[in-house]
């Protein structure tokens, strides 16, 4: 299993959109005795932080089923992002190639992973829920079906769970499944808004390491009092809004491992789930209160609301934007 936030090695400098390349056209070759090549399926979770799942030490139980696909695979422990955003982010992944300005689209010069695996006569199926892979930016190309609608833009990870479902017991049907396939699936959730189902919304109190947390909450408190208005949150209510996020963040998480235990347990009853090349990875991670903002973000709080209106939590970063703090590109 590929690293999570990942696509960036910075010791080998070497996208991981190459390796993940390298890797699909390995999985085309079969070992002696086989019927056929192996599938390749891309699991893309967007906005994963390695450090919200167990296989990377946290203690909460947010990746059962991630961290047991970890255990029977490969973990990848020192790679980082090639961008802190998503466009920049899918385009090194699916073209193997290092992204060094703002580009908008993949370039037409390249091929993509799944041009390259379509002209090895693999079919091509995608499943993307983040909005900002379309509108023209090319990562439609080679692929056999663009899952691009009303009902998986801004889907949940269910929802994608089961498309991915009824696609792959629609090609059984209609071939016998014979065809090797590439598909990758692009999951939304734990993006914000944080909007867990209530069934995956069962995180409450402090996350784990909050000690350390609160006690730079605190010593920021002097200075957001400094641009207090009338309703801005005290600091018990900031710090009450900040833990909230991080376990609704933390619930998002669950659910989408949930979608991803679903897709797994599709292969393994179709009995595909030994000869497919699995790959989790994240586009980015994603900055839950941990870091101080740059004075030029809270100058903008300020000068849209005259007054930090959620307190403490406006000195600290929330999201993802071109920060470049651990949390967003890099996970141990």
């Amino acid at each position: 299993m590929l690293r999570f936030e990942d696509m960036w090695t910075l010791r080998a400098r070497r996208p991981v959109g190459l390796f993940l390349l390298l890797l699909a056209l390995g999985a085309l070759a079969c070992s002696p005795g086989a019927e056929r090549p192996r599938n390749v399926l891309l699991l893309v979770v967007d906005t994963l932080r390695a450090d919200r799942l167990g296989c990377y030490g946290y203690p909460r139980p947010t990746s059962p089923n991630i961290d047991a696909l970890a255990a029977r695979g490969t973990l990848y422990e020192r790679n980082y992002s090639q961008a802190s955003w998503t466009v920049p982010s899918m385009i090194s992944m699916l073209t193997g190639v290092s992204v060094t300005t703002e580009e908008q689209a993949i370039p037409t010069s390249l091929p993509t992973l799944a041009e390259v695996l379509q002209a090895r006569g693999m079919e091509t199926v995608a499943f993307p829920a983040n909005e900002v892979l379309g509108h023209g930016r090319g990562f439609e190309r080679g692929l056999d079906l663009w899952d691009f609608t009303n009902e998986t833009v801004n889907a949940d990870g269910g929802t994608l769970a089961r498309r991915f479902e009824e696609w792959h017991g629609g090609r059984a049907a209609e071939n016998g499944g014979k065809q090797p396939w590439f598909a990758w699936v692009q999951f939304l959730d734990p993006h914000m808004p944080y909007k867990p189902k209530p069934a995956f919304d069962v995180f409450r109190g402090p996350r784990p390491g909050q000690e350390r947390l609160e006690a730079r909450w605190r010593a920021a408190e002097q200075e957001a009092l400094g641009h207090a208005g009338e309703s801005s949150k005290d600091l018990a209510a900031s710090m009450e809004m900040m833990t909230h996020y991080s376990n609704l963040y933390d619930g998002e998480v669950r659910q989408v491992d949930d979608a991803i235990g679903r897709i797994l347990a599709t292969l393994e009853a179709a009995g595909e789930l030994e000869e497919t090349l699995i790959l989790v990875v994240s586009d980015h991670g994603e900055m839950l209160f941990e870091q101080r903002l740059q004075p030029i973000f809270v100058k903008a709080t300020l000068d849209k609301h005259q007054c930090l209106p959620s307190g403490v939590a406006d000195l600290f970063g929330n999201g993802h934007r071109s920060w470049f703090f651990e949390d967003l590109w890099r996970r141990r």
